[in-house]
């Protein structure tokens, strides 16, 4: 599913990581120089999403950005913090067009995850330009590519911080990833594909 899950296979000369996804073409209407300063959550609310990192975050933030949950009420985020707070807003559970259309809206997605192997709303965002805050653990950092802005977990004491500084950076501007990412188109995997056939 993703390289740490590779780290576990021994005995062998080469392993390849790709998880068995093709996306259909996706298209940002907005240029990355009108993408609203938000850093966007997009999943369930699960403890080892990172959602409360993410509170935090906003909590310690220096720039004025609004962090968005998408994926569940406004009760379910309310766990892992005040989401009534300055700068936090709830969108709920949204439909997958306006889902796709905010990906292209906004300055990065946000998936501080501990636990995902290969998360899904990555290489959507990928696919539409848009940033990807996580962490170098689990397989978000993968699916998101190029397009992958990675936080150290550890230390963990400076990670909350840290994470509100990588999205501070992004809500101002201040990245030089354009265009799409081709990553998970259907030519890219029968290019794959090819050349596993050639081994």
């Amino acid at each position: 599913m993703n390289n740490d899950s590779a780290e576990a296979l021994t005995g062998f000369t080469r392993v390849v990581v790709r998880p068995n996804i093709v996306l259909e073409t996706l298209r940002s209407a907005s240029r990355p120089t009108d993408r609203l300063p938000v850093a966007l959550f997009a999943g369930r609310p699960l403890e080892w999403k990172g959602i409360r990192l993410l509170i935090r975050s906003r909590q310690l933030a220096k720039e004025q950005w609004t962090l968005e949950l998408c994926g569940g009420s406004a009760e379910e985020f309310s766990e892992f913090g005040d989401v009534t707070a300055e700068g936090v807003r709830v969108r709920g559970r949204v439909a997958r067009n306006e889902l796709l259309q905010r990906l292209g809206e906004v300055s990065c997605v946000v998936l501080p995850s501990v636990h995902d192997s290969a998360g899904w709303i990555a290489a959507e965002a990928a696919a539409m330009g848009t940033p990807v805050v996580c962490l170098d653990i689990g397989g978000v950092e993968m699916m998101a590519g190029g397009f992958a802005s990675v936080v150290e977990a550890l230390p963990a004491e400076t990670l909350t911080a840290r994470i509100a500084a990588r999205i501070d950076l992004l809500t101002t501007g201040a990245h030089n990833v354009s265009g799409p990412s081709p990553d998970w188109t259907e030519l890219s995997y029968r290019r794959e594909l090819a050349k596993w056939y050639q081994l």
